[in-house]
């Protein structure tokens, strides 16, 4: 309980019906009754997921029957961070990571420096599950467009010409990731 006495707010689900397609504050503001100021501290405190990923930026763009979960309790998001909760699976080889809109999966330039993909080597290095100790290397499988939320899949042997054949299929509510051998790996859908 807070210093009020209160118990935190849970956190609220809603369906973004069609009317309400176009940026995510405006959304949030509408489905979750907020304030235009309360629905923008929420999106960009990382208290509001879209599809699973934590959407920070308020102009982010959601479309009719995105699920939107608002968690006021949620622990405030820090720029350039993944929290736990976006990664949906990862091993010595194989890490898979629910991207928001608004971060490139990899560099464009040199001056791009906060990407999905440098992201993703800092949350394996405070896990200490970098192979070797040092720090991670990533071949990115796939990409996904700057503006897209989805999941990205990236080897952690970061060997870029290296074969590495991978393939998703949603089944019953689980990801099934194949390398040779089907590794069944828990999401929510």
């Amino acid at each position: 309980m807070g210093s009020s006495g209160r118990s935190p707010m849970p956190p609220r689900t809603a369906i973004v019906p069609a009317d309400l397609e176009g940026p995510v504050d405006r959304a949030v503001r509408a489905l979750f009754g907020a304030s235009w100021g309360k629905a923008r501290a929420w999106v960009e405190g990382g208290k509001v997921r879209v599809g699973g990923a934590v959407v920070t930026e308020a102009t982010a763009r959601v479309t009719k029957g995105a699920e939107i979960v608002l968690d006021p309790a949620a622990p405030r998001h820090r720029p350039g961070e993944i929290l736990d909760a976006d990664v949906t699976y990862a091993d010595a080889q194989v890490v898979v990571v629910a991207k928001p809109a608004g971060l490139s999966t990899v560099p464009y330039d040199e001056s791009d420096t906060d990407t999905l993909d440098a992201r993703v080597r800092t949350w394996l290095q405070r896990r200490r599950l970098s192979p070797r100790g040092g720090r991670p290397t990533l071949g990115v499988v796939h990409r996904l467009d700057k503006e897209t939320t989805g999941l990205v899949v990236s080897d952690s042997f970061g060997l870029p010409n290296r074969n590495f054949y991978i393939t998703l299929v949603l089944s019953r509510g689980r990801w099934l990731v194949s390398n040779m051998e089907p590794v069944e790996v828990p999401c929510q859908p």
